[in-house]
């Protein structure tokens, strides 16, 4: 939607939460500029942190199913 993922992981929460209501990013392409930045901090260890952060959201958000849904889209649109 015309934002770039860096420019989202180094936005404040307010523009952030700015982009979103005016519906210039989703809060999906949020989520995976976040979790793809955080891969990348991760460096040799990415894989396996994605692996990690991937049960944990799984057992966080298992009895909200579509938002569970929504989160491991994101994170199949991460690659490091």
């Amino acid at each position: 939607m015309g934002t770039g993922a860096t420019e989202l992981c180094f936005s404040t929460a307010r523009e952030l939460a700015d982009l979103i209501c005016r519906r210039r990013v989703s809060a999906r392409e949020l989520m995976a500029a976040h979790l793809a930045q955080a891969a990348r901090a991760h460096g040799r260890n990415a894989d396996a942190w994605k692996e990690r952060a991937t049960h944990e959201l799984i057992t966080l958000l298992r009895d909200d199913y579509p938002t569970l849904m929504s989160v491991l889209g994101a994170l199949s649109d991460v690659s490091v």
